[in-house]
């Protein structure tokens, strides 16, 4: 009965993915990224940054499902403290579940929206601010929605909403009359547009 179930198993897994579409593409993008303190008084300016690497899409069995992941080089930049810069590279790895709505009798236009993590390994930094520390690991939240073109050119608009202190710092300034402590702490807030090209 235990052989029966597995091969049975088996044989609709393969079917499953038989069934499924593996597709492989390039991915580049430009963001607009920002740091969310802790305290009220200590705010960052956005900062232009960008991003770029490969993915694989998944389509599945079930229609408009599909799984999505990449492995992108991003890099991000923040001001903070007026004149405070601070820069970051990351290899970073979104995993996100996206719905695609077909629209009837147009194949060539697909919206759709996606959510899903976001891991990021933190591969350089360069600051002006001896007293900044940053996580070596930054995990993030993606929202997005966006168009598939001609069944290959695929352009998304994310929201990254950060999960884990990714900066800490010691500040003894002063800003606008509140005084900022000796420990502030950081999350990543970031938006990022994106253009994908399928194979």
């Amino acid at each position: 009965m235990k052989r029966y179930f597995i091969l049975t198993l088996t044989v609709a897994l393969c079917a499953a993915l038989a069934s499924a579409q593996l597709r492989f593409g390039v991915k580049a993008g430009i963001g607009l990224n920002n740091i969310k303190f802790e305290q009220d008084a200590l705010d960052a300016d956005n900062r232009l940054g960008f991003t770029g690497g490969v993915m694989l899409e998944w389509e599945t069995p079930l229609t408009g499902l599909c799984l999505d992941a990449s492995a992108l080089y991003t890099h991000r930049s923040a001001k903070f403290l007026n004149e405070t810069y601070f820069k970051r590279d990351f290899i970073d790895f979104p995993l996100l579940v996206k719905i695609k709505f077909p629209i009837v009798g147009n194949q060539n236009f697909k919206p759709f929206f996606f959510t899903g993590p976001d891991f990021a390994i933190l591969v350089n930094h360069d600051d002006d601010q001896d007293d900044l520390s940053f996580s070596n690991f930054a995990t993030s939240w993606n929202f997005g929605a966006g168009i598939e073109l001609f069944r290959h050119l695929q352009l998304a608009a994310t929201y990254g909403m950060g999960m884990n202190k990714s900066i800490r710092g010691a500040f003894n300034d002063v800003k606008d009359g509140a005084s900022l402590g000796d420990q502030v702490k950081g999350t990543d807030r970031f938006w990022t547009i994106t253009a994908a090209y399928l194979f």
